[in-house]
């Protein structure tokens, strides 16, 4: 961080790679309680990050395929909602490990083809 900027990152070995533009893929909190000094940003934003909950995560990934995709999550059936679309029950999602990415780890059992 540099004039209330973040410049760049910091490698676990102390490489340090300046960056005209910075992003983050993380949860918020994981960005904004871990990764930033907190002494870098406005007291009131630490005070919101302390205070901000959530209930999980998603995404959304848009993919031209050739076919729907089967999931061992959620295995085929004769008639696909759409032809164009596979939709996941949120349920599944949860089985497919998605709650590690609230603790800042990825998948342990990720959905597979």
């Amino acid at each position: 961080m540099r004039d209330g900027r973040a410049r760049g990152v910091v490698l676990e070995g102390g490489e340090e790679i300046e960056a005209a533009l910075v992003a983050s893929q993380p949860h918020p909190v994981v960005t904004f309680r871990r990764l930033l000094d907190e002494r870098d940003l406005p007291a009131d934003f630490v005070t919101a990050m302390r205070r901000f909950r959530s209930e999980g995560t998603s995404a959304k990934i848009n993919l031209a395929l050739s076919g729907l995709p089967e999931f061992r999550a959620m295995p085929a059936r004769r008639t696909a909602p759409s032809r164009h679309h596979a939709h996941l029950p949120v349920h599944r999602l949860h089985r497919a490990r998605w709650d590690d990415a609230k603790y800042g780890q990825p998948s342990h059992r990720p959905m597979r083809r």
